[in-house]
């Protein structure tokens, strides 16, 4: 984000502080990457909640004043559909349980095309594909076992894979696909900086 054109003629470039423009939008982007750098559990269904919360962490940081943050956002946008959103990205949203129970989830038009592309490339068989379609409806009304009190419970206490593991298991063929999808990993790689040649500067 820092070197492109768009952020070295904006006016966010030419501010002297430093801090504030590290505070402002590098520290949300940070927390975001670390995220995704994570060890801890694969992270890729994180990525769109994290990304709002960035986001909206510009926003108050700029005070709500669309005019201040609006540039980042742009900036951030741009990168994000040219680099980082994926289908694949936004099927691992929507199959979390803890991001797709949470009171604060959108399943937009964006997120349920990535669902559908990622169906139709991971999933050969037409009629299986067809099948895990119908078998996400009752996921998303909560029907059977997603909704016994331990299934509930546990979201937050097990990865999503694990959750998907112990509670899928009426679905044979969505647990399959979902499993795979969710076990699937990223890194910010790309982005890390090379310590070691930036030191000989």
């Amino acid at each position: 984000m820092l070197t492109c054109d768009e952020w070295r003629s904006s006016k966010f470039a030419k501010i002297n502080d430093e801090k504030i423009v590290e505070d402002v939008g590098a520290l949300p982007l940070i927390e975001v990457l670390r995220l995704v750098d994570s060890d801890q559990k694969p992270t890729m269904s994180f990525i769109y909640e994290a990304m709002d919360q960035a986001k909206e962490k510009i926003q108050k940081a700029f005070n709500d004043v669309k005019k201040s943050y609006l540039p980042l956002w742009n900036i951030i946008d741009e990168r994000w559909d040219k680099q980082l959103h994926r289908p694949l990205q936004a099927a691992d949203y929507f199959l979390n349980p803890q991001m797709h129970y949470c009171p604060g989830f959108k399943a937009d038009l964006e997120v349920k095309r990535g669902l559908m592309e990622c169906i139709t490339r991971m999933v050969e068989d037409e009629d299986e594909q067809t099948l895990i379609d119908v078998l996400i409806d009752d996921f998303k009304k909560r029907a059977k076992k997603f909704n016994y009190p331990m299934a509930t419970r546990s979201i937050n206490l097990k990865t999503p894979t694990d959750w998907w593991e112990s509670y899928g298991d009426e679905y044979t063929e969505l647990q399959k696909f979902v499993i795979h999808v969710l076990s699937l990993t990223c890194s910010s790689f790309g982005c890390e900086r090379n310590w070691s040649s930036s030191e000989m500067i």
